[in-house]
């Protein structure tokens, strides 16, 4: 028996426009995902260098704290030499070794640290430390860490 052409029979399948639609929807959604994955590799990256910048920070901070507790309060200087037992062991290349960027004494008179390092005698310091991370880092990181330092008293003495 002969088989009678139906319209019908044309319609069956996909064409060729179908198919480049059906394509370009799915590569929208492949680069969607690949682009969310690499985002989160890049923050995940960051939030890791953020971490240890903090991490190091802390570490110099009871490293100048040890410092000052054992009498190494420096007094009238803008550039104090404190955490150097930290500092002379620090060591990882992806970050700058830790600072003390910024040094301010107790301004009597105003109840204050001044943003300038105006030295005095009253034994109190606020010290700004800050690492960074170096090179061609993927995920640059600047962290900064203000601590107040005081000279130790000795018995009899006016603090």
């Amino acid at each position: 028996m002969l088989r009678r052409f139906d319209q019908r029979d044309k319609e069956q399948g996909e064409t060729l426009l179908e198919i480049v639609i059906a394509l370009a929807i799915l590569s929208v959604v492949v680069i969607s995902v690949f682009a969310s994955i690499a985002l989160g590799i890049r923050v995940s990256g960051l939030h890791r260098n953020e971490v240890n910048a903090s991490a190091y920070l802390k570490s110099y901070a009871e490293a100048i704290e040890a410092d000052v507790a054992s009498g190494g309060y420096a007094n009238n200087t803008c550039s104090p030499n404190y955490g150097s037992s930290f500092t002379s062991t620090f060591n990882d290349p992806n970050f700058s070794t830790p600072t003390i960027s910024a040094v301010s004494y107790w301004n009597v008179g105003t109840n204050s640290f001044p943003g300038s390092c105006a030295t005095n005698t009253y034994g109190l310091q606020q010290l700004t430390l800050q690492i960074s991370t170096v090179g061609t880092a993927n995920s640059p990181v600047t962290e900064k860490l203000v601590i107040v330092v005081r000279t130790t008293c000795s018995s009899g003495q006016s603090c």
